[in-house]
């Protein structure tokens, strides 16, 4: 966002310990019982809602993480609390329309395009860390994909 000439900021609308669904959990390998954040935040530019996101975290990997520290970079955080970074992670865009609670926090209307992308990331020590399903706003979000014979080279264009 700061690239774009955009001030980013994050607003938090829940943050609980939960025993995630059985899809969730067998994606983030957790043992029975093991528990996770989860965290829903409304992420913006320059004040203007362009995404929801809900992410699930094992708290295993940052015991100790705040309400507060979520204002902030979710992965700055996980990496001062666990020693390990983001390494790479992998999404699924798909179009979906807005239901009328998410359309409001997205200041929208019900019925109304959006992007649902879920994202599964790794990190540096090769564990699963993040479950992370976002709703970004189909009107103010486009995104680029670049495909060579490289590699794949993504970024979002506002």
């Amino acid at each position: 966002m700061i690239a774009l000439g955009l001030a980013p900021s994050s607003k938090v609308l829940s943050f609980t310990t939960v025993h995630p669904p059985v899809k969730i959990a067998e994606t983030l390998h957790l043992s029975a019982g093991e528990s996770t954040f989860r965290i829903e935040r409304l992420r913006m530019a320059d004040g203007e809602p362009l995404l929801m996101e809900t992410a699930y975290i094992p708290t295993r990997i940052c015991p100790q993480l705040s309400r507060e520290q979520l204002n902030d970079s979710l992965y700055a955080t996980i990496r001062e609390c666990s020693g390990s970074s983001a390494l790479e992670a992998v999404e699924i865009y798909e179009a979906v329309t807005l239901n009328k609670r998410d359309a409001e926090l997205l200041h929208m209307r019900a019925g109304e395009a959006a992007f649902r992308i879920q994202r599964i990331s790794k990190n540096t020590a090769g564990e699963i860390f993040e479950y992370c399903v976002e709703l970004a706003r189909g009107d103010s979000n486009k995104f680029q994909i670049v495909l060579k014979n490289s590699g794949v080279q993504y970024s979002r264009v506002l």
